[in-house]
């Protein structure tokens, strides 16, 4: 009777142990998924923060050169037109055309 004693407690012991060895290896892979996934995300996350301010900077200069538009508009509405000091189109903000773009307004505003 001792061997099938022995030979259970045995057998629990290797049963235990490969439980053991499973439980360590699907630990370690979770680990190493967790440390990938980091490693592969704060990039990701890092380049979406700069698309986002490039964004914004995008959307202030529209919306900059939306509201000049609109002065230039207004003022050719209301006949203002004349050369009586800069071409609006060359005040635009952070964005200064070259000289023939300011040249051509110009002459289109004297045309109308």
């Amino acid at each position: 009777m001792d061997w099938r004693k022995y030979t259970l407690d045995e057998f629990s012991v290797v049963v235990l142990g490969v439980l053991a060895a499973f439980w360590v290896e699907s630990w370690n892979a979770e680990r190493n998924d967790r440390l990938f996934e980091i490693e592969y995300v704060q990039p990701l996350l890092r380049d979406m923060r700069a698309d986002s301010e490039s964004i914004d900077t995008a959307l202030r200069r529209t919306e900059q050169f939306t509201r000049s538009g609109l002065t230039i508009l207004e003022s050719i509405r209301e006949g203002q037109s004349d050369d009586s000091g800069p071409d609006p189109s060359c005040r635009l903000p952070d964005v200064t055309p070259p000289p023939a773009i300011c040249a051509e307004t110009k002459k289109r505003w004297r045309n109308n």
